[in-house]
């Protein structure tokens, strides 16, 4: 089971905002890497990449997630270690990731949560965004918090886990430099409570998501 497990998602849901909703589709090439730590597994959660188009027209709400912003979404967490065979169940343990605050902002959070996760010099995470129909341009400055969970998974072979995962994300956001824009709660709500996903094993040590986002294109 050590190594790195890579896949991609592609999540249709709802996006709520202060100004309404959006149907959008969250798009992530994402990498688990397995490790031994005494009897137990640590397993790091990374997104190497995040996109969000608007559906069906992409131009409608167009967010851009910086490098610098995609490297602060990692997870961690710890199971006790187990050695399926070929046809057991699998299954992960559920990863928060939190980013832009020190606490997921489930519903709310205070000004003097949100931290310069990405190191702009601006509280929380930027995120520069464009309203096609208005042809407006802002940046937003937010908190995230995404959540990702293989429930139900089996080891089809030794190097594919194929299952059914959750998937969600939610946070505020502080403000925007757009006095037309205003900040609040934001939430993605999937159309699906789960989403079929294949794990591929890319191999035994720590693969980076350069490598991952090669091999997974």
């Amino acid at each position: 089971m050590t190594g790195t497990w890579a896949t991609k998602i592609d999540v249709p849901g709802q996006l709520a905002l202060s100004a309404g909703g959006v149907a959008v589709k969250v798009q992530s090439t994402l990498r688990v890497n397995i490790s031994k730590s005494g009897d137990d597994f640590a397993h790091k959660l990374e997104l190497c990449t995040l996109a969000s188009p608007t559906t069906p027209d992409p131009t409608l709400l167009a967010m851009t997630f910086r490098p610098a912003l995609i490297r602060t979404l990692v997870g961690a967490a710890t199971t006790p270690s187990f050695s399926p065979a070929v046809g057991d169940p699998v299954a992960l343990p559920p990863f928060t990731i939190v980013t832009g605050s020190t606490t997921p902002c489930n519903g709310y959070c205070y000004e003097e949560d949100f931290i310069d996760s990405d190191n702009d010099g601006k509280s929380g995470v930027t995120i520069p965004a464009h309203v096609g129909p208005l042809n407006l341009d802002f940046e937003s400055y937010a908190a995230l918090s995404v959540q990702f969970w293989l429930i139900t998974g089996t080891l089809q072979d030794a190097s594919t886990i194929s299952g059914d995962a959750a998937f969600g994300a939610h946070g505020q956001v502080l403000g925007p430099n757009n006095p037309l824009v205003t900040g609040g709660p934001i939430d993605v709500t999937p159309t699906s409570p789960t989403i079929p996903v294949s794990l591929k094993r890319l191999g035994a040590g720590d693969t980076p998501c350069s490598t991952v986002i090669q091999q997974l294109p």
